[in-house]
């Protein structure tokens, strides 16, 4: 009769010597899996098949430098960039848009073999984003291809006879609109306004896009938490094409944990620098509060001063746990300016100018995706009273008793009618659109009295703009006012208005140039040094007077 068990044989099997080995085996393979698999990703062949599947999402050249992975850090790249190759007619070859040193990003395990993806961290260090205004026109025109504009092109002032009837009572918005180029021009001889008429007055109501905008419907329940991290951001934007950097932000932090519980996380940023903002303490160190309710990632900013008006923002967008949802990312922005004194206006100084006004408000509402541009909605209304604009050169004041500046943005276009801004000796009113893929079209009727057209008509022809400058102006039905109708056209980088002699088109920087310089030296004479812009083609040397 044979034993049912065989202890020796069970003995052997079962040793301790034996289950060592067999899990050492065990491990050594894991290792060397391990350790084959992230010489696989960092291959060039892995690596550049990964850049291409990038490339194909984004639209941009990507390359990347190595890619890892394991159990306790999930997976890192390292030396992720974006180059989309531009070059300009100067020859100068633009920074990489995108150059980020580290990304580290932690899924949830267990989630992941159920076939779920769940973020448990994400760490981005050292990036580094440099924009450029071609790069961002070009990028919004060609996601906006094949949309249809439903802007119309604005109507020009009667004394042109351009324009049908209904496009000279309109806004560029489409709107009834009582101020309108043509007819606000005519009405306003007087310098008197004629009112905002109706709803425009109040300016328009919050812009709410039911498909886009987030909603408070319910409150999900807290899922898993994702840390989300950035360290050491650096952010820059430049206008190639005139030599400008529009604004700079250094030494950028950000920490924040989303999904879960709600939580509050912070911003840090080191240095802010822009136009106008080179010498202010005050956007150093910056550190603003972020909060996460759930569904909502919201930066709130009670109050801040921007170019010197007060304002108030609250910006939130929504998140979702599912990955995929980052190709949405609805978002909502509400920039309020209550009513306030506007003491001054920060950068005008440059110009030898200096704005203030009784009263200023104003409201901007925006939304959208945040990854489709062509969803992308809004609307603005700025109105105040009592503008008082003082030139130091010449010592000239202009008042304006009322303003009202209403614009739209839909579909990459942003649209304006029925501006006015109306004084006594100084009326201007307007309407027009700005496109990134048509570029700019506007018709501007200013309306002064004979004293203001004279000192206008001696500058102009001190900066070499105009030869007579009495002949610059034209006669309305009264004798105490001037008009003159200034039609903006072209591209963005180089608009023209035909502002020269006999309606000759001049480019827009070509007369903020000239200008500039004829200010800069009257001042000089004065004994006041202007700081000059930082721009080639604002800073031009004093002009040769015409005859």
């Amino acid at each position: 009769m044979f034993p049912l068990f065989n202890t020796s044989l069970i003995r052997r099997l079962f040793s301790k010597r034996r289950c060592l080995r067999v899990v050492l085996y065990f491990f050594v393979g894991l290792m060397l899996l391990w350790g084959l698999s992230n010489l696989c990703l960092s291959s060039s062949w892995v690596t550049g098949m990964l850049a291409e599947k990038v490339q194909q999402r984004t639209g941009v050249p990507c390359r990347i430098d190595r890619v890892s992975w394991s159990p306790w850090n999930g997976v890192t790249v390292r030396g992720l960039e974006f180059d989309p190759s531009e070059t300009f007619d100067s020859g100068e070859t633009v920074r990489s848009l995108l150059v980020v040193e580290r990304i580290q990003v932690r899924p949830y395990w267990g989630p992941l073999v159920r076939g779920q993806l769940r973020l448990r961290e994400v760490t981005i260090d050292s990036p580094e984003l440099n924009l450029s205004v071609e790069w961002v026109r070009e990028a919004l025109a060609r996601m906006l291809d094949g949309r249809s504009l439903s802007s119309p092109a604005p109507a020009l002032a009667d004394s042109r006879g351009g324009g049908s009837g209904q496009d000279r009572g309109q806004g560029a918005d489409g709107h009834a609109d009582g101020g309108g180029t043509g007819r606000s021009a005519r009405s306003s001889t007087d310098g008197k306004s004629q009112g905002s008429g109706g709803d425009e007055a109040k300016g328009p109501p919050p812009a709410r896009d039911r498909s886009s905008a987030p909603s408070e419907q319910g409150k999900p329940e807290a899922g898993l938490p994702m840390l989300v991290r950035v360290n050491h951001a650096h952010l820059r934007c430049d206008w190639h094409a005139k030599g400008l950097t529009l604004f700079e932000l250094k030494d950028v932090d950000f920490e924040i944990s989303l999904m879960g519980e709600d939580s509050e996380g912070q911003l840090h940023i080191g240095n802010i620098r822009g136009l106008g903002l080179e010498d202010k303490k005050a956007f150093t160190k910056v550190a603003q509060k972020l909060e996460w309710k759930r569904p909502y990632l919201q930066w709130r900013m009670d109050e801040a001063s921007l170019a010197g008006v007060q304002v108030a923002a609250h910006i939130k967008v929504l998140c979702s746990q599912d990955v995929r949802s980052l190709k949405l990312l609805p978002f909502a922005v509400d920039l309020v300016v209550k009513p306030q004194t506007l003491a001054s206006v920060d950068g005008l100084d440059r110009m030898a100018m200096h704005l203030s006004g009784d009263r200023v408000e104003g409201r901007l509402v925006a939304s959208g995706l945040l990854a489709q541009p062509g969803s992308w909605r809004g609307k603005m209304h700025l109105s105040g009273s009592g503008w008082r604009l003082r030139e130091a050169h010449g010592r000239h004041d202009v008042v304006f008793d009322d303003v009202q500046i209403p614009a739209v943005y839909r579909a990459g276009t942003l649209q304006w009618g029925g501006v006015r801004l109306v004084g006594e000796d100084v009326s201007i009113l307007g309407n027009g659109r700005v496109s990134v893929q048509q570029g700019v079209l506007s018709v501007t009727r200013l309306v002064v009295s004979p004293e203001v057209s004279e000192m206008v008509g001696r500058g102009l022809h001190g900066a070499g703009l105009a030869r007579n400058g009495p002949a610059w102006w034209r006669n309305l039905d009264t004798p105490d006012r001037k008009v003159r109708d200034l039609l903006l056209s072209g591209s963005l980088e180089n608009p023209l208005v035909d502002a020269g002699y006999q309606n000759q088109q001049i480019p827009v920087w070509e007369i903020l140039g000239k200008t500039l310089a004829f200010v800069r030296q009257e001042m000089r004479e004065e004994g006041v040094a202007l700081q000059a812009f930082p721009s080639p083609d604002l800073d031009q040397q004093q002009p040769d007077q015409g005859d």
